[in-house]
């Protein structure tokens, strides 16, 4: 190797190198954002808008957001802050910035501080890990919500009501504080909790989703090949596979 192409290298490495601890930077600041959004329950939003937890509250409107396709940006924010969105950590770091943004814009927080300066004694899978462990709480309360309602109980109702009593009970145990959330948002809401399961969702997580008319969501994995199927059948969501007639309820998958 020439002096030219080791000065070369030495330089890639060092940006390089700069570009990861600023990163690193962002996700533990970020991670605090988080904290304090997951913190606050039972709050009155900018709008007017009573909601029962911060970070909940940011988490669906960002999903609101999103269209159906790739989950990049939204596994970057929630699941999975430690892989390189676009191969660009810069590209990572704008993400953060907008899930900070959106979190002070929605709750009109204060900017949280940061005890432990020292950035360079973190690495990204221990950040990850940390954001994971209160996204995956968020995320299933949002997902026990919108299925919060026990199917048995509403046959055994449709025995003792008549038919007009028991169809505005069904209105009104469906109508319940999640009832804004689209099929598009359920499937992303589905996948995004499912990728905080994961041991290691940097390797092996649902890349795309897909709703379908019939109250069906199709999962995509990153290995081009692997898929889920979640369908709402008799009013409850579950994962379904018709080739192996495999079926379970999504809230057994919650608990």
């Amino acid at each position: 190797m020439n002096i030219f192409s080791f000065l070369i290298s030495f330089v890639f490495l060092k940006v390089s190198t700069y570009n990861i601890i600023n990163y690193m930077q962002d996700l533990v600041i970020t991670n605090e954002y988080i904290e304090v959004a997951y913190s606050m329950n039972n709050i009155t939003t900018k709008d007017n808008v009573v909601v029962a937890n911060g970070l909940e509250h940011v988490i669906k409107q960002i999903v609101k957001k999103s269209q159906q396709g790739s989950l990049g940006v939204l596994n970057n924010m929630f699941t999975q802050p430690d892989y390189r969105l676009d191969n660009d950590w810069n590209v990572c770091k704008e993400k953060q910035t907008a899930l900070r943004d959106e979190i002070q814009n929605e709750l009109e927080i204060a900017v949280p501080q940061i005890e432990d300066k020292n950035f360079r004694k973190f690495n990204l899978k221990s950040l990850a890990a940390k954001r994971r462990s209160t996204t995956t709480k968020a995320l299933k309360n949002i997902l026990d919500r919108a299925i919060n309602y026990d199917t048995f109980n509403l046959i055994h109702e449709s025995i003792l009501l008549d038919t007009e009593a028991f169809e505005n009970r069904i209105t009104q145990t469906l109508a319940g504080p999640e009832e804004e959330i689209s099929l598009l948002m359920m499937c992303h809401l589905i996948a995004l909790f499912m990728n905080t399961k994961s041991c290691d969702c940097s390797w092996f997580y649902i890349k795309e989703t897909e709703a379908h008319s019939d109250d069906t969501c199709y999962m995509l994995y990153n290995d081009g090949s692997t898929t889920k199927t979640y369908r709402k059948i008799e009013g409850q969501w579950c994962e379904v596979n018709i080739h192996t007639n495999f079926l379970q309820p999504l809230k057994e998958q919650l608990l």
